[in-house]
């Protein structure tokens, strides 16, 4: 049995580990922030970048490799690490600039991008967080960034829209020439001006006598807008579950209520299905899946080893509806509580691919070019085709323990759902046979098999249990549905839409 327990408030040492952890990325931040005379509102981005840091350095616990080095089996590249907040001038492509314009952006270094090797930088004129590449490093010299009234657009969860272009607008050629006069926009011993106006600006020549050069804006109001407050309410709400409706479209409304309607419907626990006015029909589903499962011979009943530990078992249901409302299934599914699962004991490699979405939109893009016919299918109980290779015990399921073996525990035979090696193994089992009939497995996606002859072409996209077919002609459709069906049991959706 497993039983779940908390820590005594301010007693840190209970949990020890992750507070040491914690320490550390916060004595990192801190550091980084007090170093680079950053505002503390990036501290978001510095402890992102100590993460990237503590990554790459030895542990006490292995002083010759990183984790790094310990995940990927091979040495990191070192030469992109720079000093967080040091000055930088990001390129600007000809295309957004004319000839007599600076061909660098002053920017902020704030990081390291997630989904690109490239900088994260901070644009220290509109308060813009970009992603750039082509980048040029003063690490002498650090900007002193202080936003404290004026919204900045900081993308933490994703790397911005902006990679390519740091230069928003683009240079119109024509019409005159005119110069504006532009002040500093730090300098290491001042701030950034609270008062720098966001909106659209315009100049036209003076008409009243003055100074020479001197001209007139006409600078429309900037909006009293706290972005950066905005945003970190957003932030916390994500942990508190609580979201302002304002914010959302109303034409949602309806599909608000019909979800409300069916959690109100579906059962969350056993005892609540035995009390549920849909009794028999989450009976009928689970006896359904039990059924499954003993068809694929998912577990054998044996004596738990005084040396192992068995993880728990729940059922999951769900109510399937039509997009009317009208319920067209009970489902249940019993899943594994694979969070309770020990690393190098129960399962070891859980990582699985699926398939990329630029890899889909290029293979549509492909097969509506050529004139393919594309399909689209589903592979019922995926999960169940994974063999499992450690020894995983699992307690019997709620409403059909075995009366005459109520103290025998469930051997795992195959990839439950839920537990951690589940996606691995069943994609483990959908390559041998895709690779049994031909297929080749593309390098640049994992999750891309391709089939290729004289006479015919034929492609594969997985993703996770659902398949999208593309082939030239509709016997080659067929001919991969039949081998698959040979295998496993499928669903054929049709027409990929």
């Amino acid at each position: 049995m497993i039983k779940q327990e908390f820590t005594v408030p301010y007693n840190p040492e209970q949990n020890g580990m992750a507070e040491r952890l914690n320490r550390t990325l916060v004595e990192m931040t801190r550091c980084m922030l007090s170093e680079s005379k950053m505002d503390k509102t990036f501290w978001c981005e510095a402890m992102l970048t100590a993460v990237d840091i503590l990554n790459v350095l030895p542990r006490a616990s292995s002083p010759n490799l990183s984790p790094f080095e310990m995940v990927f089996k091979r040495k990191p590249f070192m030469d992109m690490m720079r000093v967080f907040g040091s000055l930088c001038y990001a390129h600007i492509p000809k295309q957004n600039r004319n000839k007599l314009e600076p061909s660098g952006l002053r920017c902020t270094l704030l990081g390291y991008a997630r989904q690109h090797i490239a900088y994260r930088l901070l644009n220290t004129a509109t308060g813009k967080v970009f992603v750039s590449r082509s980048v040029t490093f003063v690490e002498t010299a650090v900007e002193q960034t202080r936003y404290e009234d004026t919204p900045i657009v900081i993308d933490v969860l994703g790397d911005g829209d902006d990679m390519q272009d740091p230069r928003d607008h683009a240079i119109s050629d024509e019409g005159t020439c005119t110069s504006v006069p532009r002040s500093p926009i730090m300098t290491p011993n001042s701030t950034v001006p609270m008062d720098r106006p966001t909106g659209a600006v315009t100049t036209r020549q003076s008409s009243t006598p003055g100074r020479d050069g001197e001209q007139e804006w006409n600078v429309r109001p900037a909006r009293k807008k706290q972005a950066i407050k905005r945003y970190e309410q957003e932030f916390f709400n994500l942990r508190r579950g609580t979201f302002n409706l304002d914010d959302y479209d109303a034409s949602y409304a309806t599909q608000y209520c019909l979800s409300a309607e069916e959690d109100g419907e579906s059962a969350s626990t056993y005892s609540q299905v035995l009390e549920s006015k849909y009794k028999d029909d989450w009976i009928r589903a689970m006896k359904s899946e039990i059924q499954a499962l003993t068809q694929h011979d998912t577990w054998t009943l044996q004596d738990l080893p005084s040396d192992k530990r068995s993880i728990g078992c729940k059922w999951v249901f769900r109510i399937k509806r039509k997009p009317n409302g009208e319920i067209v299934k009970f489902k249940a599914r019993l899943v594994a509580k694979g969070f309770s699962q020990r690393p190098g004991v129960n399962y070891f490699e859980t990582f699985a691919p699926v398939a990329r979405k630029e890899s889909i939109y290029v293979a549509i893009a492909h097969a509506a070019e050529q004139d393919l016919i594309m399909e689209n299918i589903d592979v019922d109980t995926a999960f169940f085709y994974g063999e499992v290779k450690e020894e995983i015990y699992m307690d019997q399921p709620d409403g059909f323990v075995d009366k005459q073996h109520r103290d025998k525990k469930c051997l795992l035979n195959k990839a439950l759902y839920g537990t951690k090696q589940a996606a691995r193994e069943w994609n483990f089992r959908l390559n041998a046979h895709l690779e049994s009939q031909g297929f080749t497995r593309t390098s640049a996606d994992l999750c891309v098999y391709v089939r290729q002859s004289d006479t015919q072409f034929s492609l594969v996209i997985i993703h996770v249990d659902d398949l999208m077919l593309f082939a030239r002609t509709q016997e080659h459709i067929d001919d991969i549905k039949r081998a698959l069906k040979t295998e496993f049991s499928i669903k054929e959706l049709g027409k990929l839409k």
